[in-house]
């Protein structure tokens, strides 16, 4: 099976004095769960038939695999604010 970029944890908890951990969510099913809800509200909207749920869920991992791919490939942000064009 081959291994797939999770992308990390999304919402990492850690509790080092109760030794409890908890990764969270790995940030490719944050992704996935973001554009299933793009996915189903557009449906919704337009008050089609919502197609089968495994198709559905196909395409949200497609586009959350997507994201972590270019993610890979954008250089980091940075800490500079954007300055707004003149209007001259």
């Amino acid at each position: 099976m081959p291994v797939i970029n999770t992308g990390g944890p999304d919402f990492p908890i850690r509790f080092s004095e109760i030794s409890v951990a908890s990764d969270g969510m790995s940030l490719r099913d944050w992704f996935a769960g973001q554009a299933l809800m793009g996915y189903l509200s557009a449906f919704a909207a337009e008050g089609d038939i919502i197609p089968a749920d495994r198709v559905i869920a196909a395409a949200a991992y497609a586009f959350a695999d997507a994201m972590l791919a270019v993610r890979e490939v954008m250089p980091k942000a940075t800490t500079a604010t954007p300055t707004a064009p003149s209007r001259a």
